[in-house]
C-alpha cells in the first residue's frame, strides 16, 4: 500500500496547531483493512531545532488518536522525548500497529523506531497524556494563536503598505518640492519683502526642505523591501551589506533625526502663529533661540545614537525566503528576554545605555513632540477663536464676522483633526510596537526577538502615517497662510 503524502515546511511546527490540532480531525477514521485511497502520511520538515515538551501540551488539545495519518516529523531537528506532547501528536502509530500496518514509507518507519526506541509508545502512558490535555482550557489556545495571526497580518500589511507607501512618497516629493519653488518665489517678489524676512516664512520652508529631504531617503528605501506574501516585488540587493547600510545611517538614523526636525519646526511654525494671533510673543531673544537650537540639534544627534549600534548587519545572505527571524539588517534582534528573572542584555554590548536610549527616543519622538503639537494647534484654535470674537464686538458688518468665524473655525479644524489623526495612528503602532518588543509571549519568548521581520513589518506600516502628515503641510500652508495662497496661486498662473 502506498500511502498519500502531504508535506509541510515550517519555521515553527506550532504554528500548524494554533486551533490545537483540530484540522487533523477532518481525515478519515482509522478502518480495517487500512487502504490507500483514505491513507495519509504528514511529513513536517523545519530547519531549527524543536523540542516539544509538556509546556506546549495545550497545542494538541483537538488532536485525535482515531483518524487515518501518521505524523513524520523532521529526524534532524526534533528531539524525541517521552512527553505527553509527542505521545499525542504520535499517537496513531500506536493505533495503526495494533491493525497490523507495517509503516513502509521510509519515514514513518524511522519515526516509528525512534518512538520504540524511548519506550513510551503505550495504551497506559498515552490514556494518562489525554486526560491531561483535556485539562487544557480553551480560552488557553485562543492565548497563544494571536502570535501566529500577528505574522500573517504582518505579512498582508507588507503587501498593501509598499504599494501605498511609494505612492505617498511620490506625492510627498512633489508636494513639498512645490512648497519650496513657491516660496523662494516670494524672494523675487519686491511686494512680498517684508514677509519673507519673518521667522514664520523661514521656517515654512526649512520644514518643507526637511520633508523633502525625508521622502527622498524613504524613495530609496525600496532597495530594501521584499513582499513573500505574492512575490509582487523582491529588491534584488536587498540582502546586500550596502542596501543594510543604506537602512542603518539612512532610513533609521538620518530619517530618525529628519523626523523629529519636522516635528520641532511644525511646532515652531505654531509657536509663530500664535505670536500673530495672541499678546504674549514667546521666544523673542534671538540668542536664546540660536542655543535652543544647537542644543536641539545635539540632542536629536545623540539620542538617536543607539541605531548605529543596536540595528545588526546580517551575513546570513543565503537564509531561506520564509525564515521570519531574519531580516536584513536586524532591527529586533537588540534585545533578549532570559527567562528567569527578565534580564535585559543587548547584541554585542554588556551595557543598558541603549535600552534607555531606546526608550528615551520612543518618549520624545512619538510622545512628547506629539502631546506639543496637539497643545499648540488646540491654543492656535482658541486664541484665533477669541480674537474674533472680539473683531465682531466692535464691528458693524456681524454677519461677514460671522461667515470668517464660521470659515476659519472649520478650516483649522479641519486640518487639526487630519493631522492628530496621522499622528494619533502612528502613536498607536508604535505604542504596540514597544509594548510588544518589551514583553513575553505565551511561551515566554519574545515575539519581536524571534519573529524580527513581523515587527519590522508593523514599523514600516506606522511610518505610513508619518508620511502622510509629512506631506500634508501643502494643505497646511495653502489653507493658513494668505502669503503662501497668494504666491501659490500667482506661481500657477504666471507659469500657464
Amino acid at each position: 500500500m502506498k500511502p498519500k503524502i502531504i508535506s509541510f515546511v515550517t519555521e515553527d511546527c506550532l504554528s500548524l496547531f494554533k486551533d490545537g490540532g483540530y484540522w487533523l480531525n477532518t481525515f478519515d477514521l482509522i478502518q480495517t483493512p487500512v487502504t490507500s485511497d483514505k491513507f495519509f502520511e504528514i511529513l513536517i520538515d523545519t530547519y531549527k531545532p524543536m523540542s516539544l515538551s509538556d509546556e506546549n501540551l495545550c497545542y494538541f488539545k483537538n488532536v485525535p488518536t482515531n483518524r487515518a495519518y501518521l505524523i513524520s516529523p523532521s529526524l534532524n531537528y526534533f528531539k524525541f522525548e517521552c512527553t505527553c506532547s509527542f505521545a499525542i501528536l504520535l499517537s496513531t502509530y500506536l493505533n495503526l500497529k495494533n491493525l497490523s500496518y507495517n509503516f513502509r514509507s521510509y519515514y514513518t518507519q524511522l519515526t516509528y523506531k525512534k518512538f520504540q526506541n524511548i519506550k513510551c509508545l503505550n495504551h497506559s502512558f498515552l490514556s494518562e497524556c489525554v486526560d491531561k490535555v483535556k485539562l487544557c482550557d480553551s480560552k488557553l489556545i485562543l492565548k497563544m494563536s494571536p502570535d501566529y495571526n500577528l505574522i500573517y497580518l504582518s505579512l498582508n500589511i507588507e503587501f498593501y503598505d509598499i504599494i501605498l507607501s511609494q505612492i505617498i512618497i511620490l506625492f510627498g516629493i512633489l508636494s513639498n518640492l512645490i512648497c519650496i519653488i513657491v516660496l523662494i518665489s516670494g524672494y523675487w517678489d519686491k511686494s512680498f519683502k517684508r514677509e519673507t524676512c519673518t521667522g514664520l516664512y523661514k521656517l515654512m520652508i526649512v520644514n518643507s526642505l526637511i520633508n523633502f529631504v525625508y521622502f527622498l531617503i524613504n524613495c530609496f528605501h525600496i532597495i530594501n523591501r521584499c513582499v513573500e506574501i505574492n512575490g509582487i516585488f523582491c529588491s534584488l540587493v536587498y540582502r546586500s551589506k550596502i542596501s543594510q547600510y543604506y537602512i542603518i545611517y539612512f532610513v533609521e538614523y538620518l530619517g530618525s533625526i529628519l523626523k523629529f526636525w519636522s516635528s520641532l519646526t511644525l511646532i515652531f511654525i505654531s509657536i509663530a502663529r500664535l505670536n500673530l494671533l495672541s499678546n504674549i510673543k514667546y521666544f523673542k531673544n534671538t540668542k536664546i533661540n540660536l542655543l535652543l537650537i544647537l542644543i536641539s540639534l545635539g540632542f536629536s544627534i545623540l539620542v538617536n545614537l543607539d541605531k548605529l549600534f543596536v540595528i545588526i548587519v546580517n551575513e546570513n545572505e543565503f537564509v531561506s525566503d520564509f525564515s521570519f527571524s531574519n531580516e536584513f539588517p536586524d532591527r529586533n534582534k537588540f534585545i533578549i528576554f532570559i527567562r528567569f528573572g527578565r534580564k535585559i542584555q543587548y547584541n554585542g554590548s554588556d551595557t543598558i545605555i541603549f535600552y534607555f536610549l531606546y526608550l528615551f527616543n520612543f518618549i520624545i519622538n512619538d510622545i512628547v513632540l506629539y502631546i506639543i503639537l496637539t497643545c499648540f494647534d488646540f491654543k492656535i484654535y482658541k486664541s484665533l477663536s477669541k480674537q474674533i470674537r472680539l473683531k465682531k464686538l466692535i464691528t458693524t458688518k456681524l454677519t461677514e464676522f460671522e461667515n470668517l468665524n464660521f470659515k476659519v473655525k472649520t478650516i483649522i479644524f479641519f486640518n487639526t483633526s487630519i493631522l492628530f489623526v496621522f499622528r494619533t495612528l502612528h502613536l498607536a503602532i508604535y505604542s504596540y510596537l514597544f509594548y510588544i518588543r518589551l514583553k513575553s509571549n505565551f511561551n515566554n519568548e519574545n515575539l519581536c526577538f524571534r519573529y524580527g521581520r513581523m515587527c519590522s513589518n508593523l514599523q514600516e506600516a506606522g511610518e505610513i502615517f508619518n508620511l502622510l502628515s509629512n506631506c500634508y503641510n501643502i494643505f497646511l500652508f495653502f489653507s493658513l497662510n494668505q502669503k503662501f495662497k497668494k504666491l501659490f496661486l500667482n506661481f500657477f498662473i504666471k507659469s500657464k
